[in-house]
């Protein structure tokens, strides 16, 4: 089984990125190489919504979107 694994990210913005990064890692490491602040997003990994500490075990698409709130 590979080590490494491909993740497809779809950010809010319409900007799409392949990341190749370690079997396991973590959706909230995928964040912080991101530059992503975790309380501002809401991430989707195969269309599920998952929390950051979910891992990412094989080939997988990443949707990230960003937490809107108004009054």
């Amino acid at each position: 089984m590979s080590r490494i694994v491909e993740v497809s990210v779809s950010l809010w913005s319409g900007e799409e990125k392949k990341l190749k990064v370690k079997r396991g890692v973590r959706v909230e490491d995928i964040l912080k190489m991101l530059g992503l602040n975790r309380e501002a997003v809401l991430c989707l990994l195969n269309n599920e919504l998952v929390v950051e500490s979910e891992r990412i075990l094989e080939d997988c698409k990443l949707k990230i979107l960003s937490v809107v709130s108004g009054g």
